[in-house]
């Protein structure tokens, strides 16, 4: 009896390491993913990140490696980047409501869109110089982003996770005042 207690406990903790064994760490907040558990280091919880860090970070990265396929000229890859930065430019747009400029934000995003939308043409065509124009007209607008909408809160700025509250409906019907109705709030 004892034997197969002792047997399960040590098939328990093997499977335990080989079925979630993966290790993930996250380097800009120091954040150890094992298997299934999240470990929080010191020091983690005082960060000040806004709720755009991340998918900021993730645009920054994707452009950079759509540049790196660019310039290999590698023209299967370099669409299938400009789509995933597309995919990520958008995820980035939703987060514009927690920005201290929502507008210019949604703005932005939409350039580094048709930016990103002008490297993925360039190359359904093998256009080499026009995917470079493209891809730095949005490495401008990226630049202008992480200027602009920094990555940590100052210290007294607050940080909000959702879009500030927008002015009450008028009593009057949108269609009657020519307007429409937006899809997603």
């Amino acid at each position: 009896m004892a034997r197969q207690i002792v047997s399960i406990f040590v098939m328990g903790v093997l499977s335990g390491i080989w079925g979630g064994g993966c290790v993930s760490v996250d380097t800009p907040n120091t954040k150890v993913d094992v298997g299934l558990t999240s470990v929080q280091l010191p020091g983690q919880g005082s960060s000040n990140r806004t709720p755009y860090a991340k998918p900021l970070e993730r645009v920054s990265r994707q452009q950079a490696k759509l540049g790196r396929e660019l310039a290999k000229q590698d023209w299967a890859d370099v669409l299938e980047e400009s789509s995933e930065l597309m995919a990520d430019v958008r995820t980035l747009s939703g987060y514009a409501g927690t920005s201290h400029d929502p507008a210019t934000f949604r703005v932005w995003c939409g350039e580094l869109l048709e930016h990103a939308q002008g490297v993925r043409e360039a190359a359904l065509v093998r256009d080499a110089a026009a995917a470079e124009r493209a891809l730095a007209a949005g490495d401008q607008v990226l630049s202008r982003m992480m200027q602009t909408f920094p990555l940590t809160g100052t210290p007294g700025q607050a940080v909000s996770a959702s879009p500030p509250p927008t002015a009450a409906p008028s009593a009057e019907p949108a269609s009657s005042r020519g307007e429409q109705k937006p899809l997603v709030p």
